[in-house]
């Protein structure tokens, strides 16, 4: 009974000071509300990434890492190493000054207009514009479902901005891709035609072998050893002869999977001009700020309360 008192009581004095409570969440309503103004939209273009083939994905990746010496853990997926791609210093210095109109304009200068990064011709511009893009503007995301991946470029103040730096951050990655399987590809290339020459030259001599003893030794089936030295040699160029086969074939196949690397990128869709921005959310300001007000005033009228009291 006297909880329900209390609790009638604790009712009754807030229908009491409605009024003043009122007015407190409305003040504190309109003040955040009105402090989101200060804040500048925030807008978010996004590309939608389909990775290629899982099975020649791995090797692929694992190549690019290996060569770049980049601690990334490939059991997580392509999607690290797409970042670590697009992160890199080479990417970024390309994406900055990449020229986005036939004025000349570069990326990088509209970018530390809207970013308020400093001039270009500051020493530390490169790097201060590099590191906002890691930290603030670019960001990857996987759908763990179906495996598709999403690049946000989130930009304060320009919606075509953002679309631009995202749509030629994923042109840039994908020339890099591409750069790296054609490279992959030489240097296997080159290296399986160096084994299949230097097999090609030991068969040639097996072979001059066989038939130099076949010259000399035209009767070598009347004897067991004769006869057995000829299988040891006839063997021997057979073994040759079936690794040379075995390069033949991997030289080609190498040069069919070195061109389907090229295309382990595939794009689902590109960045649009995003139509609202992601923040400041101006409702969840007001309604924050009608909670702090409510607060405030119940503190307020309690205080006074126990001073008067």
């Amino acid at each position: 009974m006297d909880k329900d008192l209390t609790l009638i009581e604790l009712i009754e004095w807030v229908w009491r000071k409605k009024i003043l409570l009122i007015l407190c969440g409305l003040i504190g309503a309109a003040l955040l509300w009105g402090s989101s103004w200060l804040y500048p939209p925030t807008y978010r273009a996004s590309v939608v990434i389909l990775p290629g083939d899982s099975q020649n994905t791995p090797s692929f990746f694992n190549q690019f890492v290996g060569m770049a010496g980049l601690p990334v853990d490939m059991s997580q997926g392509p999607e690290n190493v797409y970042q670590t791609i697009v992160f890199s210093n080479t990417l970024l210095n390309e994406l900055i000054y990449q020229p986005t109109d036939q004025e000349g304009v570069v990326l990088g200068q509209q970018l530390a207009a809207r970013l308020g990064v400093g001039d270009e011709r500051e020493p530390e511009f490169s790097f201060k514009l590099k590191k906002r893009l890691r930290e603030k503007i670019l960001a990857f995301r996987k759908d763990d479902l179906n495996g598709v991946m999403t690049l946000h470029a989130s930009i304060p103040r320009s919606p075509e901005l953002a679309a631009e730096t995202a749509n030629q951050c994923v042109m840039l990655l994908d020339e890099h891709i591409q750069q790296i399987g054609e490279r992959k590809g030489q240097r296997r290339t080159i290296f399986v035609k160096s084994r299949l020459e230097e097999i090609q030259e030991e068969l040639r001599v097996a072979r001059n072998a066989v038939t130099q003893f076949t010259v000399k030794n035209r009767a070598y089936r009347d004897s067991p050893d004769l006869l057995q030295k000829y299988e040891e040699l006839a063997s021997e160029a057979q073994a040759l002869l079936t690794i040379w086969t075995g390069l033949r074939e991997q030289l080609e196949m190498e040069r069919i999977d070195a061109h389907g690397e090229l295309n382990s990128l595939d794009v689902l869709d590109w960045a649009e001009t995003p139509l609202k921005p992601i923040s400041p959310k101006r409702n969840y300001f007001m309604f924050f700020g009608l909670f702090l007000g409510l607060v405030a005033g119940c503190l307020s009228a309690g205080f006074r309360e126990a001073r008067s009291a």
